[in-house]
Order: structure tokens, then C-alpha cells, then sequence
């Protein structure tokens, strides 16, 4: 450290134990350091931007420094003043002998904003330097904010001891070492100082033998303590909680060893309240290996006691400590308990279950479940199908052989009804849906098990119903729930029945019932950062949808945000996808929106042999829609003829639109007005009311009309619903709201509008004849020898009248013929 004192910033970066705050009190105590210095020991509380500099300006006051009241004030309003805190304290420190900052990070990672702040200071004041210790490497720190020479990084290798330094700290101690046994314990410790220093402690009365491991040196010392069973316990854990040390002391003393480990070394306290407690990994990896060696059924034992201790805290801990103790009847247990929090991930399932072996997936099928999801959340997609399939074949030989349902039965049927939906055999995912819901009611549940689970089974099922392209059934499951969903259970359990009630309201286009919705959802007592974990996922995209359906697109865009974790993996994509789509339809246009659908989808169905019927019928449904306002009638009529089911009544509001914009508003009204009863939603229906008040005006039914316009307007106010006016050129949207000035006002701000034909194209009578010999099928030299006229004349004809219908085919000139009343 004192080799390199022009460096205006120092970074010391190593794990847990390599005497990292050692080295820094040893250089600031020196005597080649005379410098000031400001301590800054950052936990959880200390990593944001205000409460970083508060700390920071209590401490250089401590340190005998008078802080301008400026810097006061600019914390007091961070929004303003904060940016300027490194000028500020700048012009204050100048004139100050040298001041060293040293920022003991740990395992803590400060805000990017934080760092910034310290290297500008670094870099404007000459007689401040900057030090930081850190557990991450100095690119995580820092990126490239400063010059290589700027920044002297001291690396893990130079805090480890060397085999001189063990035989001169040794020597010091009243030890001699000869080469072999100082070169073993260098070996056998990886130069760790704090390894070393607790082996050559000679408070600990025991001799030392070189070539002895470092892990027998630890359990010789500790094997005659009356905790060392609660050690082992303690060292599987990473961190060892009050409370676990409380429970251990009742059966042997494990608190005062811990201590004695501090006191040496091997392990510290995490806090100054002394609440957990954290073996170092040198010592903790020493006695893991060491009990599976000499105890491995102790070992087991342990993962055992820790499994069901940490069940009521943290089921993905209690998991991993079942599987490695490989009792699978627990294991299973406690994985029927990990599938309700599982779905709070952030990321994957956040699990390994490599530990489980054939045998036990036999055995028990949920395990089978377990390492499939493990596979499908972290890409394994081939070995997740298998897995899944071979447990669909097991629990269906089950089902077989029994008649009298069990607890078990439910959650394995719960796994079936989900592994059908995973490997895109959604149907069937219903009907075994079905079969689940009567299997809970004529189940005894007398420990009230799946009650605790409903929220998740419910919200599986509305999932199930929603992704097979049933809405309606979805919204019917879900209202089963009650208006007050599960008023009995925590909140986050609540949330997850809110949050799906919400966005199938949304999706069916009941947006005052999923505004009700979202605001119970808001208001319950929820984690910190609940919003982006996957739980809340269905909330955060019915909040955009009802965002989007009111045009606020800055807000719909903020809560799509927080799904940007979960975007690559969940099977909700298509969802995701329509909100983006409409976006920027608003925003930059049809053209724009249907790059951004066809590279959406692309992404998601690549190389997926099942594609489900909601997202075909998301993605179909876009796109034409958007092929139409560009006025490419002939290829959005190949796209819906691409569609499964095409002439099904699923796409009724589909070709009702696409007659109406081609030209055809009679077979619009007709398909339209045939649809309407059976409407399976608010939107479709308003949809449909809205094409068939359109095809009707068109054809001069004025009444009829009318009657469609005044129904679509009453719909329109009941359910909050604005976008299936846009189905229609905007000035025929206006028309049909004309009698509700809040609808007008808000229609006019939409633009997602398909472009209106005007009648007014003024074709030459060569022209028109042309145009008319084009519709009738005659080809070019057909036309040409009917007129008399070359070819070649004919070509410019027929170029000349597609330009002025903003056509390139005849599918399409025959569409805007008809749309113009040019035929």
C-alpha cells in the first residue's frame, strides 16, 4: 500500500478471510501513513446514495473537519442537490493535509452513483485518496469510469502469506518450522492469514505439527467442546442465525465455541448486535469435509435437523439441506411446500436438484416435477419434456390403481394439469384441470393443506384456461374466489388471485373490473420489491393494459419494466408481447409495430414444436390488424387463412374487419351481426358492435345503424373499454361515439387507426376500363389485345392505377376499388 501513494484511488479485492481490513489498519497505522482517515464501514443501510454521504459527512466532522452547510442542504434535497456533493466537498478538502476515505465494503456492493461520486472526488482533489475493500473484483466496482493509471488494484494473491512470511509470523510467535512444515501448512491452507494466524496461535495450547491437514488441525481442536455437535450443524450453514445458535445451546453449548472460533479467527460476527455468525470458508469447507469423512450418517443427520428447522423460513434452503441429507420422503414433503414460493422467483427456480437420483424421482413424482422445472426454468427444455413426460406416464399408472383420492393424488394432479400446459397439450391441461377441481372437493383435508396451496391452484388454473384460449372460463374460476379472495390467508397469497383476476379482466376487456382489482391488489401489505418478482407478474401487465386502453403509455411502459426479468423464460409471453405491440402501434406506427410483432414472436416460438392457442390468436389477431391499417388487404387475408380453425367463431371480429376494410362492408355486417350473441367477451362484442354500426352505415341502413352505435357507446362506458373503436378508419370511429363526448374526446387521441379510403381517386376511362378488365382475371395481353393496345401500354396503365390506390397487387386494387366505390 505505502509502494504506490501518487494513486488517487485503491481497490483491495479479495473473498471472505483474506484480511482484507487487516492489511488496510495496518497500513493506516504505519508510519509511512501520517494521513487523516475517515472509516466508512458500509452494511444493507449504507449502500444507497443519501445514506452513504450522510455517513460520510458525519464521519469527516468526527475527524475534526467543519462541513459547509451546503452539503447538509444538498442531502436534505437529493433530487437537486446530491449530482453536486464531489464539487461541494471538493472546494472544501483542497486546503485539507491528506485525507484518506476508505470504504470497508465487505459483502456489500454500493450503488454505481456512489462509486461515480468517490472517483470524481479522487480525481478533483490531489490531496484526497480513496480505498475501497470489496469482495468484487474492481471491473464490477468501477466498469471503466477512471484512467488504468488513475487506480492501483491490489489483488487476493498479495494478502495471502507466503511460505517465508508462515515461518517468520511463526518465529515471532515462539514456533520454528522447518521447510516441509511451513510449505504443508502454506499448501494445506492456501496462504489464507486468517487460516494460518488461528493454527499458529499458541493460545490455543496445542503444539503444531506441519504436515497434519488444516482440517484435522481444526477438528482436533474442537472435537472435546461441548458444542462440537452444534458445530457441526452450524458449519452446513453459511451464515448461523441467533435463533439456530439458541436451539443448539439447549443441547449443547455451541455459543461460547463460536466465540473461541472468533477469538481465532475462523469465523466473525456478522454485526455489531451479534445476530448471525459466519465460519470462515477455509474452516467451514475444513469441517464439511472432514464430518462427511469421519461421520457421514452425522452429516445427514444434521442436513435433517436444518431442513425442517429452516422449513417455516426459507423453503429453497430447507430444500437444498433435505436433498443433501436424502431423506426423499422429506424432501418430497418440503417440495410440496416449495412449489407455493417458488413462483416468487426473480430469476429461475433458484435451485439445484442435482442431488436427486433416479431412484428417488421414481419414488417419489414430485421430485420427478422438481428437477423437470429446475431443467425448463434454466433452458434445459429437451430433459424438461422428458421429465415431463415420463411423470404424466407415473401419476396416470397412479390414478389407475386407485380410487380413493389422497393429498398426495392433488398435487400430483396439480403437476399433471401443469406439465400438460409446459408441454403444450393444453386441452387436455383442462381436462385434467377438471379433474383436479373434483378431486379437492371430495378430498379430506383435515390440516387444512390445500387451503394453503388454493392461491397457487387457483392462479395455476385461471393460467391453464387462459393459455388454452378460454377466457371466459378463466374469469368464471376466478369469481369463484369471491370479490374478497381468500380473505383468511396472508396478503402475498391474495395477491396472486388479485393479480390473475386483473389481467384476465383486462384481457377480456373489462377494465373497470380489473382497475377494482388492481386497487385491492395495491393496497395489501406486500415484500419490498414485490413488483418484480414473478408472483406479481400478472398484475404488473394488467396494470400496462389498462394503461395502454386509457393511452397512458409512459405508465404502461414503467410497469413492464418490472416483468423485464422474466420476459425470456415465462410462458406468459404472448401477453407481454401484445402490451409491446400496441405500444408502438401508438407511438411509431403500424409499420414499426408489425417489425416489432414479427421479431417478438419469432423470438418465442423459434424452435418450439407447441405454440398455444392464446398466443396464436394474440399473434394472428396483431397482425392482421396491422396489415390492414397499412392497406395490405391480400396479405392480411393469407394470414387469417393461416390461422387453425380459421372459419370458427373465434375469428369472427377478425373477418368482419377484414371484409369491412377490404371493400366488403355486407359481408362485414353479416358476419359481424351472426357473431354478436355468442360474443364471448366486452371487447369482442364492442368490437363486433362497432364493425357492424360501420358495415351498416356504409351500406345505407341507417337505422340499424344506429341502433349498433348507440349499444357499442353503452358498452363502451360500462367497461371502460377505448381501443376496439380503433378497428375502424377515424372518422367512422367518431361517428359511431358521437353521442358521448367523453368517447369522442378520447378517441381523438388515439392512433392506431387504420388509414380511411378516400373516394376520392379520379381514374382516366382507360383507366377505369383497365382497372375493370384486371377484376374480371383477364391478364395483361388479354387486356391489350381487347383495346387494341400494346402491352407495354397496358403495363403503365395498370402501374398508373395502382399508384393512385396505394396498391402493388390486384388482390389489393380490388380491395380498394370496392372501398373507393370505384366499381
Amino acid at each position: 500500500m505505502a509502494a504506490n501513494d501518487s494513486a488517487p484511488v485503491r481497490i483491495i479485492s479479495a473473498p471472505a478471510g483474506y484480511g482484507k481490513t487487516s492489511a488496510l489498519l495496518g497500513w493506516l497505522g504505519s508510519a509511512t501513513s501520517s494521513n487523516r482517515a475517515v472509516w466508512i464501514p458500509l452494511d444493507e443501510t449504507v449502500v444507497d446514495r443519501i445514506a452513504f454521504w450522510a455517513l460520510t459527512l458525519h464521519q469527516l466532522r468526527s475527524a475534526g473537519l467543519s462541513m459547509h452547510e451546503d452539503l447538509v442542504d444538498a442531502l436534505r434535497q437529493p433530487r437537486e442537490g446530491t449530482p453536486f456533493l464531489p464539487a461541494l466537498l471538493a472546494a472544501q478538502l483542497e486546503a485539507v493535509s491528506p485525507l484518506v476515505i476508505v470504504v470497508d465494503a465487505g459483502a456489500q456492493r454500493p450503488e454505481p452513483a456512489v462509486i461515480a461520486d468517490l472517483l470524481r472526488l479522487a480525481t478533483q482533489v490531489d490531496s484526497v485518496q480513496i480505498v475501497i475493500a470489496s469482495r468484487d473484483s474492481t471491473q464490477e466496482l468501477i466498469g471503466d469510469s477512471l484512467a488504468p493509471d488513475h487506480i492501483v488494484q491490489f489483488p487476493s494473491a498479495d494478502l495471502l502469506f507466503t511460505v517465508q512470511e508462515i515461518t517468520a509470523s511463526a518465529r515471532r510467535l515462539g514456533i520454528e518450522l522447518t521447510g516441509d512444515e511451513a510449505r504443508s501448512l502454506h499448501d494445506s491452507t492456501a496462504g489464507w492469514p486468517s487460516a494460518v494466524r488461528s493454527v499458529l496461535d499458541p493460545s490455543q495450547n496445542r503444539g503444531l505439527n506441519g504436515a497434519m491437514p488444516f482440517a484435522a488441525q481444526i477438528i482436533e481442536s474442537v472435537r472435546a467442546d461441548p458444542g462440537y455437535d452444534g458445530l457441526l450443524v452450524a458449519s452446513l450453514s453459511d451464515v448461523v442465525h441467533r435463533d439456530d445458535i439458541d436451539r443448539l445451546d439447549s443441547a449443547a453449548p455451541v455459543a461460547p465455541l463460536l466465540e473461541r472460533l472468533a477469538r481465532t479467527g475462523l469465523g466473525f460476527w456478522d454485526d455489531s448486535s451479534q445476530r448471525t455468525f459466519r465460519l470462515l470458508p477455509a474452516a467451514r469447507d475444513a469441517l464439511r469435509a472432514e464430518f462427511a469423512a469421519s461421520d457421514p450418517q452425522g452429516k445427514r443427520d444434521a442436513h435433517r435437523e436444518l431442513a425442517v428447522r429452516h422449513l417455516a423460513q426459507d423453503t429453497s434452503v430447507a430444500l437444498a439441506h433435505a436433498i443433501e441429507s436424502g431423506d426423499w420422503e422429506l424432501t418430497a414433503r418440503i417440495s410440496r411446500r416449495h412449489l407455493l414460493s417458488v413462483t416468487q422467483r426473480v430469476g429461475g427456480t433458484a435451485l439445484s436438484t442435482v442431488g436427486i437420483p433416479p431412484r428417488a424421482q421414481r419414488d417419489y413424482p414430485i421430485l420427478r416435477f422438481m428437477v423437470a422445472l429446475d431443467d425448463y426454468s434454466n433452458g434445459r427444455r429437451a430433459r424438461a419434456v422428458q421429465g415431463l413426460t415420463t411423470l404424466l406416464a407415473v401419476t396416470e399408472g397412479r390414478h389407475l390403481m386407485r380410487r380413493n383420492g389422497t393429498l398426495d393424488d392433488i398435487w400430483l394432479q396439480a403437476l399433471v394439469v401443469t406439465s400438460l400446459r409446459l408441454l403444450g397439450r393444453y386441452e387436455l391441461a383442462r381436462t385434467g384441470l377438471r379433474r383436479l377441481e373434483r378431486m379437492i372437493a371430495h378430498t379430506p383435508d383435515p390440516e387444512g393443506e390445500v387451503d394453503e396451496a388454493r392461491s397457487v391452484l387457483i392462479r395455476d388454473g385461471a393460467t391453464t384456461l387462459m393459455l388454452a384460449g378460454h377466457l371466459q372460463e378463466a374469469a368464471e374460476l376466478l369469481d369463484e374466489a369471491g370479490a374478497d379472495p381468500l380473505p383468511n390467508r396472508p396478503d402475498i397469497e391474495r395477491a396472486r388471485v388479485l393479480g390473475m383476476r386483473a389481467l384476465v379482466s383486462a384481457l377480456r376487456g373489462d377494465v373497470r373490473a380489473a382497475e377494482a382489482s388492481l386497487a385491492a391488489h395495491d393496497l395489501l401489505s406486500l415484500p419490498v420489491h414485490f413488483d418484480t418478482t414473478y408472483t406479481a407478474f400478472a398484475a404488473m401487465v394488467a396494470h400496462a393494459l389498462v394503461n395502454i386502453e386509457r393511452g397512458e403509455l409512459d405508465t404502461a411502459e414503467g410497469f413492464l419494466s418490472r416483468t423485464d426479468s422474466h420476459a425470456a423464460t415465462t410462458e406468459m409471453w404472448p401477453l407481454l408481447l401484445r402490451a409491446r405491440v400496441l405500444i408502438a402501434w401508438e407511438r411509431k406506427g403500424a409499420p414499426e409495430a408489425l417489425l416489432l410483432l414479427e421479431r417478438l414472436a419469432g423470438s418465442h416460438t423459434r424452435g418450439r414444436s407447441a405454440h398455444g392457442p392464446f398466443a396464436v390468436h394474440t399473434v394472428i389477431t396483431l397482425r392482421v390488424r396491422l396489415l390492414l391499417s397499412m392497406g395490405r388487404y391480400a396479405e392480411a387475408r393469407s394470414a387469417l387463412a393461416d390461422a387453425p380453425h380459421a372459419r370458427s367463431q373465434r375469428w369472427s371480429s377478425t373477418r368482419a374487419h377484414l371484409e369491412l376494410l377490404a371493400g366488403e362492408p355486407e359481408r362485414a355486417s353479416v358476419i359481424a351481426l351472426a357473431a354478436l350473441n355468442a360474443a364471448p367477451s366486452p371487447r369482442e362484442h364492442l368490437a363486433l358492435l362497432v364493425l357492424a354500426a360501420t358495415a351498416t352505415q356504409r351500406v345505407g341502413d341507417d337505422a340499424q345503424a344506429a341502433a349498433h352505435r348507440n349499444a357499442a357507446v353503452v358498452l363502451a362506458q360500462q367497461h371502460g373499454l377505448l381501443l376496439p373503436f380503433a378497428t375502424v378508419p377515424h372518422d367512422e370511429a367518431l361517428a359511431v361515439a358521437s353521442s358521448a363526448p367523453e368517447l369522442v374526446a378520447a378517441l381523438r387521441e388515439l392512433r392506431c387507426y387504420p388509414s380511411g379510403a378516400s373516394p376520392s381517386v379520379s381514374l382516366t376511362p382507360r383507366e377505369s376500363v383497365v382497372l375493370n378488365h384486371l377484376l374480371e382475371g383477364m391478364t395483361v395481353a388479354e387486356t391489350a389485345q381487347s383495346l387494341s393496345v400494346s402491352k407495354n401500354t397496358v403495363k403503365t396503365q395498370v402501374r398508373s392505377v395502382y399508384r393512385k390506390l396505394g396498391v402493388d397487387n390486384r388482390s389489393d386494387a380490388a380491395a380498394q376499388a370496392r372501398l373507393r366505390r370505384l366499381i
